[in-house]
């Protein structure tokens, strides 16, 4: 991954999340500007803001500062907040370098990891409202969600997930329903073990043409 630190202060990720759903006083839309420390995964600074200004940002990155030094390098994406002219000074004053993450790759930024995590909060807020609903279908889907909320929860949070598994289950349904009232168990063993033996040998025979189209050529051989 981009921008992985292999010791602390190597890399702070920085991000201004615009947020609309909170459970502030004042129901107007904010930004969270948070610093995050890219090795030890902790939050160094954060502040909301009301706009997404320069000012508000910098006071933010000079409080992480006071309390932990400056960083080797920062992380943002192109956000003109980043890269004003104040900004700009201060990173050259204090020899902090600059790196930007690829444009539409915001998970290269590890303040990411946190905003998910915000935002499985403010999932479990919106599944209460769903669950004190008075539609009896928001309301089942809600209660669904909740038996079920530590695989909602990790499918936020993780990087992995069942798709391949789920794929193979479908295959062997697709060959049950194909067998349904036709033949018994044994049969259906037999077609599901021949599937797998044929994509097998498929396989085997596009690794073994494409060994034979990468044989070198002899010198002999091209001259003929």
């Amino acid at each position: 991954m981009p921008f992985k630190a292999s010791r602390r202060h190597a890399y702070w990720s920085i991000d201004a999340r615009y947020i609309e759903e909170h459970l502030l006083e004042d129901p107007k839309p904010v930004y969270v500007i948070t610093v995050f420390e890219n090795f030890s995964r902790m939050v160094l600074s954060s502040t909301i803001s009301p706009t997404q200004n320069q000012w508000d940002y910098l006071s933010v990155l000079t409080d992480a500062i006071r309390g932990y030094g400056a960083p080797e390098a920062i992380v943002t994406d192109g956000g003109g907040i980043f890269y004003s002219n104040a900004a700009m000074q201060l990173y050259d004053m204090l020899g902090i370098g600059k790196e930007r993450i690829e444009a539409g790759e915001p998970w290269q930024n590890y303040a990411e990891t946190l905003v998910k995590r915000v935002e499985v909060n403010q999932e479990h807020v919106n599944v209460k409202r769903a669950a004190e609903s008075q539609i009896s279908e928001l309301k089942s889907f809600a209660n669904g969600i909740r038996r079920d909320y530590a695989a909602v929860q990790a499918a936020f949070l993780l990087p992995w997930n069942n798709g391949v598994v789920e794929g193979h289950v479908n295959r062997l349904k697709f060959l049950k329903r194909q067998m349904f009232g036709r033949a018994r168990l044994d049969l259906l063993r037999v077609k599901v073990l021949h599937a797998i033996e044929y994509r097998a040998s498929s396989r085997l025979d596009i690794i073994q043409s494409d060994r034979i189209a990468m044989r070198p050529v002899l010198k002999r051989d091209a001259y003929r």
